[in-house]
């Protein structure tokens, strides 16, 4: 399953450490695609624009759920 997740989401989830960074994706459809079949929970998270590093990153972040 994949769930796209809002940014007070993804910093309660990242404080209480029950998240996994695992991949980066250029788009949520491209990372839904891969991992909605998939039977564990999966959560995409993309950062602001100040976040990003350089201008090549690949902005979608996809965490599992631990």
């Amino acid at each position: 399953m994949f769930q796209i997740l809002s940014k007070e989401k993804f910093e309660l989830l990242r404080k209480d450490g029950r998240i996994l960074f695992i991949s980066l994706w250029d788009t949520f459809e491209k990372a839904k695609n891969y991992y909605n079949d998939m039977p564990h929970l999966y959560l995409a998270y993309k950062p602001d624009k100040l976040e990003i590093t350089h201008a090549f990153s690949t902005p979608i972040k996809v965490y599992k759920l631990i």
